[in-house]
């Protein structure tokens, strides 16, 4: 209970027999009932400031808090309740300390949980020794098993002259099915063509977002592979200099619409499209200008985490990959 200081007896677990997740200690009764992720147990008291920096950085360990005086040594269990499948739950802190599964089952990239963005940890666990795809305490930059892992932590720095431009993939021809496009960015720039990301520029097939238009709002442009386009400079909120923001970007082709989440969980659209013809070419995806690399619109500032799905996220997908984010994109 926040703010709540309670004294309890002096205990001690050291000759427990058995501790459970879920039941009471014998596993015989009083069940809980609900999802359960991330459970971590300490040997040491955690400040206000530790509880604040483990819920706002939940890529990190409590232990980065730079103003924290607990130590990788005062994490003593740690079940992530990751694995996906299997009859074990690891413990990845390093203590061995591996638990049976009885009766629970894992829910696959679950929405609202905060460490997994719309990321799968699960691994498969074709050998006794497979550990759950979680952080390293001794190594952030590692997984338990010594695999490298990836930090939300660093962005590419377009400063108006560079950009990143990525060949033709098959997995990139989205037909006339619906595709989700985000990316965290923070413009230093509001001036119009400054693209973002576009793939196709001089035939049908092809998208692009970028600043554009007349209050420096979001613009998506969208034409098919039968030259029906949609157009939607001016239609969307401005953006903010100097700030991250997400931006996730649908192309709702089965609708006919385009649409634009935004940051406060508000949705904005377009209709009207008329598409006919399919989303497929042949050129380069590119991050910070058009495909064909055209002078004056490179994109002027930082993006980070760019996704590409070949789907129509759901309300609550987007809203995770932002929570996911946020604590690594901070103004």
């Amino acid at each position: 209970q926040l703010g709540t200081t309670k004294t309890i007896p002096a205990i001690s677990i050291g000759s427990a027999a058995l501790a459970s997740i879920g039941s009471i200690f014998n596993g015989t009764s009083t069940y809980y009932d609900g999802k359960l992720s991330d459970f971590q147990v300490y040997n040491a008291v955690w400040s206000a400031s530790d509880i604040a920096y483990d819920y706002a950085k939940p890529n990190h360990l409590v232990t980065d808090n730079p103003s924290t005086s607990l130590t990788v040594s005062n994490l003593k269990a740690y079940w992530a309740l990751t694995e996906g499948a299997g009859s074990i739950a690891y413990d990845s802190s390093g203590g061995g300390i591996d638990g049976t599964i009885s009766g629970a089952t894992y829910t696959s990239q679950e929405p609202k949980i905060l460490q997994l963005g719309m990321v799968d940890y699960s691994i498969s666990t074709p050998v006794s020794n497979a550990i759950t795809l979680v952080a390293n305490p001794s190594n952030p930059s590692q997984d338990i098993r010594g695999t490298s892992v990836r930090l939300r932590e660093k962005a590419f720095n377009l400063d108006g002259s560079g950009y990143s431009s990525a060949d033709n993939s098959s997995t990139l021809q989205f037909g006339t099915n619906a595709f989700t496009i985000q990316a965290w960015i923070k413009p230093f720039s509001l001036a119009s063509n400054n693209r973002i990301l576009t793939k196709g520029v001089t035939g049908n097939g092809e998208f692009m977002i970028s600043v554009g238009g007349d209050n420096a709002s979001l613009r998506v442009y969208a034409k098919d592979s039968s030259g029906n386009a949609l157009d939607t400079s001016n239609d969307f909120s401005s953006l903010t200099a100097d700030s991250w923001q997400m931006i996730t970007v649908i192309i709702d082709t089965p609708n006919d619409q385009i649409l634009f989440f935004k940051d406060d969980g508000s949705v904005e659209s377009k209709t009207g499209a008329s598409w006919s013809g399919n989303f497929n070419n042949t050129e380069p995806i590119t991050i910070g200008n058009t495909s064909s690399v055209s002078a004056g619109q490179f994109f002027n500032g930082l993006v980070s985490d760019a996704l590409v799905y070949d789907k129509l996220l759901t309300s609550d997908e987007v809203e995770n990959n932002y929570k996911a984010g946020l604590s690594a994109h901070t103004n």
